[in-house]
């Protein structure tokens, strides 16, 4: 391993986040438009953007990775989210996540999450009774 994959590790290692030890970041551009299920995720500071918060997360099958993404709609929606785990004592892995590219009345682009409890059925199907 070369001194700077060493360099990297020590300071990914070192952010506190245990869920993203020997994992790389991968490209969030392949996630857009399908549904992954989530194992873990964390809204942490950027040292970039003037301090804006980010969404880091891992996703079911891909012990390779994790992902990072910013933009207050996406972060707000994690945020709702975390709330709702953390009152319920539930963990990640009951949340399925579509993430969509969009683009606002003047043509900027941004994400959204569309969120999904995987105990329910998906959205138009009817519940076992």
């Amino acid at each position: 391993m070369s001194l700077k994959e060493r360099i990297k590790n020590a300071n990914r290692e070192g952010s506190g986040l245990g869920f993203l030890r020997g994992r790389e970041k991968g490209d969030f551009e392949k996630l857009i438009g399908r549904e992954v299920t989530l194992e873990n995720a964390a809204i942490v500071q950027s040292n970039y953007n003037d301090g804006a918060e980010n969404v880091i997360f891992t996703v079911q099958g891909d012990n390779r990775h994790y992902y990072r993404t910013g933009g207050n709609v996406v972060v707000n929606g994690f945020k709702e989210i975390t709330e709702g785990l953390e009152e319920e004592g539930l963990n990640w892995d009951i949340i399925g996540v579509t993430f969509s590219r969009v683009k606002s009345k003047n043509g900027r682009a941004y994400y959204t999450a569309r969120f999904r409890d995987l105990r329910s059925p998906a959205e138009g199907e009817d519940e076992a009774i």
